[in-house]
């Protein structure tokens, strides 16, 4: 190993200590900037660990139960302050140093507590928030419960943000059930036997003090007095009808293949019969009065036809008589006299679905009845008509019809009858005459099956010629034009004899203005010999 002179060793002591002089200013200017930027206990995070806070309100704020914010005042030695709530229907914001408090809807029924904290270092203070319940909210799917004569069993739903609820009503007639858990109420009414209407109400009460928060109006109508039939006549059928009927208290009386009759629970109309037929042509139905009385009386009689009218039957086509405002083809009669037996007779025309051909004039046939017999084989001598009943003219004396035949004719002409009157001194008079035809279209239209509905160009052939329609007879089915100017009664009927493959059309004409029996369910001798041919 190399030795060093004391010149050298000298040389590196100037040096070391030279470079130590160095070496300390630099380093201590190192550690003044390192201690610059280090923390210290009596710098800024020190002032932060001993900040202090101080708010404008404290303890517990309240707030209403809808949605809303509300400020704070926030004072901090340290100047920088956070907030924050971990209830999530609480928002709690630092807005410029002002403290911003907002609360959501509260939709439950029932008070809620929540808090918001306010930091500054290790530094926090509390506030509790505590919102008021919601405001108990009721809702019913009606507001108002129709009930009929008979009341029932009804159930209504009850939409409500609370569950402690009840429901009840102060009228004897009304029972309530309250079912929270099922969101709805169940509300027997019972019968009434006025004729007057009633109110109830039902009272909906909320929580422990029974604060009422919603109400149901019960509307109770009184004993049926006047009533109407089934009014849907133009899609009805029998089960509709009888449906109809026994819903409000009916009960069937009887029943035919056309007609059947309910028992109501109306005073004034007890009774009510339908005419629907087979194919579902709903064209009649007659309401029997209990007494003529109920049709005629002065006060009776103006308080059914205001029922008639509220019932929508504004349209006055005479005294007793009227139409529907809103369904032209409907019509009633007030009938308070016919066949002992006073009632209303609803009728419905169905529209004819096309035009029909009818005939060129009225076939009257035989119309001067003052000539009697022999004007009878006068007439038929000059239209081709031979006698098939009786056999001979020396039965004529001891039968009570005539009947002709001839070879089919103009609108498929297909005989003529004659009946007869014998008096107590012996004189025979004509009573009435009847023609068959059997292109029935010239007449009458059919409407679902049913073929006996006269056409609208036949109406007006009659009345051109001086033929006023005047009803319907629902008993013998035929429909009864009168002439006053000409002293005559004519009926026109769509029929079809037993056993007899084609129907005919029936026109029947007997002097005076009133109808002479039409009636075709007995079995005549010109049925007989209609069979026979």
């Amino acid at each position: 190993m190399k030795s060093f002179s004391n010149y050298e060793l000298l040389k590196w002591q100037r040096l070391l200590h030279s470079h130590y002089k160095r070496l300390s200013t630099w380093a201590f200017v190192a550690c003044l900037c390192s201690l610059l930027v280090m923390p210290s206990c009596t710098s800024e995070g020190y002032m932060d660990e001993l900040a202090t806070i101080e708010l404008s309100e404290s303890g517990i704020l309240s707030f209403e139960n809808h949605s809303s914010s509300h400020d704070v005042q926030v004072q901090s030695t340290s100047g920088a302050w956070q907030c924050y709530s971990l209830n999530p229907w609480i928002t709690a914001k630092n807005r410029d140093g002002v403290l911003e408090i907002s609360v959501k809807d509260n939709l439950q029924p029932k008070e809620r507590r929540g808090s918001v904290v306010v930091k500054s270092g290790k530094s926090q203070k509390q506030l509790t928030i505590i919102q008021a319940k919601a405001t108990p909210k009721v809702e019913t799917s009606l507001e108002e419960l129709n009930v009929d004569q008979f009341g029932g069993l009804y159930s209504i739903d009850v939409i409500t943000n609370n569950d402690d609820w009840k429901a009840e009503s102060q009228e004897e007639w009304i029972e309530v059930t309250a079912l929270p858990s099922a969101y709805k109420m169940e509300v027997k009414v019972q019968p009434t036997r006025s004729r007057e209407p009633r109110v109830g109400k039902i009272l909906i009460s909320m929580g422990a003090d029974e604060t009422v928060a919603h109400e149901v109006s019960v509307v109770q109508s009184g004993i049926s007095y006047f009533l109407l039939p089934y009014m849907n006549f133009e899609s009805a059928t029998r089960q509709d009808i009888q449906a109809f009927e026994e819903k409000r208290g009916g009960t069937i009386e009887f029943t035919h293949e056309r007609f059947f009759d309910f028992t109501t629970t109306s005073v004034a109309f007890p009774r009510v019969s339908y005419t629907i037929y087979e194919g579902g042509a709903y064209l009649y139905a007659q309401l029997d009065a209990s007494s003529t009385r109920i049709l005629t009386g002065p006060s009776e009689r103006q308080q059914l036809v205001e029922f008639l009218n509220q019932s929508g039957f504004t349209v006055e086509l005479g005294e007793n008589h009227f139409q529907h405002a809103e369904m032209s083809n409907l019509e009633v009669e007030i009938k308070p006299y016919f066949k002992n037996t006073p009632h209303l007779l609803f009728t419905y025309t169905p529209k004819q679905s096309k035009a029909y051909p009818t005939f060129d004039e009225l076939p009257l046939g035989f119309t001067d009845f003052h000539l009697g017999v022999e004007g009878v084989k006068a007439y038929e001598a000059a239209h081709g008509g031979e006698m098939i009943y009786p056999y001979s003219d020396d039965e004529i004396e001891s039968v009570d019809e005539m009947e002709f035949e001839c070879e089919p004719g103009k609108y498929g002409a297909d005989g003529r009858l004659y009946f007869l009157h014998k008096d107590k001194d012996g004189n025979i008079t004509i009573e009435r005459t009847r023609q068959f035809f059997t292109q029935t279209e010239r007449a009458c239209w059919n409407y679902k099956g049913y073929n006996n509905l006269l056409t609208e160009e036949f109406k007006a052939l009659a009345k051109q010629e001086g033929f006023e329609f005047v009803e319907y007879n629902i008993l013998e089915q035929v429909y009864v034009f009168i002439s006053k100017e000409r002293n005559l009664t004519m009926a026109v009927q769509w029929f079809k004899f037993f056993g007899d493959p084609k129907p005919v059309l029936v026109v029947q004409v007997n002097p005076g203005t009133r109808l002479v029996s039409h009636s075709l369910s007995v079995e005549s001798n010109q049925q007989k010999c209609r069979k026979n041919r």
